[in-house]
């Protein structure tokens, strides 16, 4: 289902997301799915929920080996945009859009500190 939705462009992403959870309830050692969830995912509040489903993959009892180099992927990206948001001057914006800019910043600062946090080991 997630590839009809990549390829054919058919909107199966949330039966392809259900197709996860369901191989999860079935064998919840295994990490994959975890994977192509975080795949689904894509950069949906700024790749935090993303990130945790590698993460999720890789804390499992059997990972997925390629978890590993979509992680580092989002962790780049995260500091790409961090350090770009730290360039950007803070001029006058309505609330709305301070809160927006203040929610990507909380975000991505996350991801950016989660980063540092992580084990250089791969």
């Amino acid at each position: 289902a997630r590839y009809q939705n990549e390829l054919a462009g058919v909107d199966t992403e949330l039966l392809a997301e259900r197709f996860y959870y369901q191989a999860l309830s079935v064998a919840p050692q295994i990490g994959m799915p975890f994977n192509q969830l975080g795949t689904l995912a894509g950069s949906k509040y700024y790749n935090v929920e993303a990130t945790y489903c590698y993460l999720r993959c890789i804390q499992s009892e059997v990972s997925f080996e390629g978890a590993y180099g979509n992680l580092k992927r989002l962790y780049d990206k995260a500091a790409k945009m961090y350090h770009q948001l730290k360039k950007c001057e803070s001029r006058k914006l309505s609330p709305s859009k301070k809160r927006c800019k203040d929610i990507k910043r909380l975000l991505v600062s996350f991801m950016y500190l989660q980063s540092l946090l992580q084990p250089k080991s791969r």
